[in-house]
């Protein structure tokens, strides 16, 4: 259990509300991020994957090598439209994809591009599945989680 994630490789921090179980994220690049369990505590794959839980994603954008995260709504949000959301992470606008069923869970995603000098951009994305009971919870915690991101290292 832990209130906070650091990742050195990408250069960022995020502090969590309160303690949550995280795991890494699945292969091929558990550097990129985090699974934190919401009510479970099995980090083996396709145990987590059907239980209410966060995952925090990074990547290079060197597939789109999109100018903006406006741009990337049709990889990222399934072909379907995104909007700009009123939240802000690390002062970067985030946008988010209208919500999916996948199974008996709802998937929530928030995502921005954090620009890089001299290259491509990184890629951020904060997937929540959730069941109908906790919803509202988990997409508050899912905010609050974005809005407390900081970045550690400069571009």
């Amino acid at each position: 259990m832990t209130n906070r994630y650091d990742n050195p490789a990408y250069g960022f921090t995020i502090q969590f509300p309160h303690q949550l179980s995280t795991c890494t994220t699945p292969a091929p690049g558990p550097n990129h991020g985090f699974v934190a369990l919401l009510r479970s505590d099995s980090c083996r794959d396709g145990v987590f994957e059907q239980k209410p839980h966060l995952e925090l994603f990074v990547r290079y954008d060197v597939i789109t090598m999109a100018k903006s995260a406006a741009e990337l709504a049709d990889e990222l949000c399934e072909n379907k439209p995104a909007r700009r959301s009123n939240i802000r992470s690390a002062g970067l606008a985030v946008y988010q994809c209208q919500a999916i069923l996948v199974g008996e869970l709802t998937l929530w995603r928030y995502f921005f591009l954090h620009p890089q000098r001299n290259g491509a951009g990184q890629i951020y994305s904060l997937d929540l599945y959730s069941d109908q009971a906790h919803a509202v919870q988990d997409r508050r915690l899912q905010k609050q989680m974005l809005q407390q991101l900081k970045f550690t290292l400069r571009q």
